[in-house]
C-alpha cells in the first residue's frame, strides 16, 4: 500500500509547490484527493489539479503572446509561435492527462475495485514523441474471487466513462469561473469526445482489427444475453456508430474550439468568456451526451444553470431499450452553501435500473429497480488570510448500480484531501 500511495504524495507536494508559486487562479476549487479504489472521479479532479498547476507555471515561461501582431509578419510570426507550443508542449500534456486518465482511472479503477492487484498501464508520449497509444492490464486477482459479467462489461467501458467524468469536472469549473482557458480546450476536446472518437474510429479505420475496448464491449453485452456471434448481434457497431453522434450536441465541444482556434491561436489570448442564455435572472445552457452501461448504451439530457453564484446540473438519462428498459435522472448543485471559511455543493441521483450480477465468493445478484446516491463536499478554509488552501471531503452513500465514475456496489463513498482556490 505503500507503494502505491507515494507517487501520490509526490504528486501532492508538486502541486503545493506549483499552486504557491501562480496565484492567478479564479474563484474554482481544484482538489487533490485521494479513495480507496483511485476512482475515476478521483482520477479526473487530480489530473485536472495537475494539469491547472502545470500549465499555470507553464504560461509565466511561455507566454502566449510576446509582442503586437499588428501587422502581416508579427501575425504569421505569432502564429506560428503559438502552433508550434501547442505541438511541441502543449498537447503531450495534455493527451498525456487524458490518456492516464483512460487507462489507469478507467480501467484501472474497475481493475482495483474488483480486486485485481500488479496492474500494468502504459502510456506513450504523441507524435512527435511517440505513437501515442496506451495499454492497461490486468494483474492477478489477490483472493478466490469470481469475477462477475457486469463487472467485466464495467472493467471494458471504464476508460471512455472515466473521461466522461473528466470533461463533467472541467465543464463544471468552467460554469463556476465564467470562462474557459484555452489549455484546458483540447483536454476537453479528447475526453468528452472519447468515446465518440474510439466508436467512430473503430466502425470506419479499425474494424478488421481483433478487439479493442468498443469491439469487446459489444461481444461481451450481446454474448450475455445469448447473442454468442457476430453476425446475430442485437447491438451492432453499426448502431453504436450510428448514436455516437449525439455527442455533437454538446456545445461545449464548439466553444472549446473557438477557445483554442480563435482566442488563442488567432488572437493570443488564454481565456474566452463561456456564452449562454440568460433566461430571466439565470443563465442556461442544454447539452447531450452518450454513455455506454453495463446494460447498453444510455444518453443524457443535461440542463445546465447558474444563478447567484450556484451553478446547476440537473439531468435526465434514458438507456436504450435493446436489452433492458432503464433511466435515471439527478442534480448536481455547486456552491450551495458559500461562507467566508467553509464552502459545500451536494448532488442527488436516482435510477431505475436492471440488477448487476457481481462478482465475490459466489455470483451475486443485486441491485436492481429503484436506486440512488446522495453525496455531498465540503470544502473548509485552512488560513483565515490565506485562501488559497482547503481541506475537502467528499462523502456519501449509493445503492448497488451504475453511476459515472462511482463503484457498482452499494456502500459508503469517501474522499479526502486538500484543495487549491483561486484569489
Amino acid at each position: 500500500m505503500a507503494r502505491r500511495i507515494c507517487p501520490f504524495i509526490v504528486l501532492l507536494f508538486l502541486s503545493l509547490a506549483i499552486f504557491s508559486a501562480h496565484h492567478g487562479f479564479a474563484q474554482v476549487h481544484y482538489p487533490f484527493l485521494f479513495d480507496y479504489t483511485y476512482s475515476a472521479r478521483m482520477g479526473a479532479h487530480n489530473i485536472i489539479t495537475l494539469h491547472r498547476g502545470l500549465y499555470g507555471l507553464e504560461g509565466k515561461i511561455l507566454k502566449a503572446c510576446w509582442f503586437d501582431e499588428d501587422n502581416f509578419g508579427k501575425k504569421a510570426a505569432g502564429l506560428t509561435y503559438r502552433l508550434a507550443k501547442s505541438i511541441l508542449v502543449d498537447y503531450a500534456l495534455d493527451h498525456l492527462s487524458f490518456l492516464g486518465q483512460h487507462e489507469v482511472f478507467g480501467h484501472g479503477a474497475r481493475y482495483r475495485e474488483f480486486g485485481y492487484v500488479d496492474n500494468e498501464f502504459t502510456l506513450n508520449l504523441p507524435p512527435p514523441y511517440g505513437n501515442g497509444r496506451g495499454w492497461a492490464r490486468t494483474g492477478y486477482l489477490k483472493e478466490d474471487r469470481i469475477t462477475g459479467p457486469h463487472e467485466r462489461l464495467g472493467m471494458i467501458l471504464g476508460g471512455s466513462e472515466s473521461n466522461a467524468v473528466l470533461s463533467q469536472v472541467l465543464r463544471s469549473n468552467w460554469l463556476q469561473r465564467g470562462s474557459i482557458h484555452y489549455r484546458e480546450s483540447i483536454l476537453y476536446i479528447l475526453s468528452a469526445n472519447d468515446l465518440s472518437s474510439y466508436i467512430l474510429r473503430t466502425r470506419y479505420n479499425l474494424r478488421g482489427e481483433g478487439g479493442n475496448d468498443v469491439l469487446n464491449y459489444l461481444r461481451t453485452l450481446n454474448s450475455q444475453h445469448g447473442y454468442f456471434l457476430e453476425e446475430n448481434h442485437k447491438l451492432t457497431l453499426d448502431d453504436l456508430a450510428a448514436r455516437a453522434w449525439i455527442n455533437m450536441l454538446d456545445p461545449f465541444l464548439y466553444f472549446s474550439l473557438y477557445a483554442y482556434f480563435k482566442t488563442y491561436l488567432w488572437s493570443g489570448d488564454e481565456s474566452v468568456p463561456v456564452p449562454m442564455i440568460k433566461w430571466g435572472g439565470a443563465r442556461y445552457l442544454p447539452s447531450f451526451h452518450l454513455v455506454l452501461t453495463p446494460f447498453g448504451p444510455e444518453y443524457y439530457f443535461e440542463n445546465l444553470v447558474v444563478k447567484n453564484g450556484r451553478i446547476y446540473d440537473v439531468y435526465l438519462r434514458y438507456g436504450n431499450p435493446t436489452f433492458h428498459k432503464f433511466w435515471g435522472m439527478g442534480a448536481h448543485v455547486m456552491n450551495l452553501v458559500k461562507g467566508a471559511r467553509i464552502s459545500l455543493d451536494a448532488r442527488v441521483d436516482i435510477w431505475n435500473q436492471p440488477p448487476l450480477l457481481l462478482g465475490g465468493e459466489r455470483m451475486t445478484e443485486t441491485g436492481g429497480g429503484w436506486g440512488g446516491s446522495i453525496q455531498g463536499a465540503v470544502y473548509y478554509r485552512l488560513f483565515k488570510n490565506r485562501p488559497l488552501f482547503h481541506l475537502t471531503a467528499q462523502a456519501g452513500y449509493k445503492t448497488a448500480g451504475f453511476l459515472k465514475g462511482e463503484q457498482l456496489a452499494g456502500g459508503f463513498i469517501l474522499r479526502v484531501g486538500i484543495s487549491f482556490y483561486g484569489l
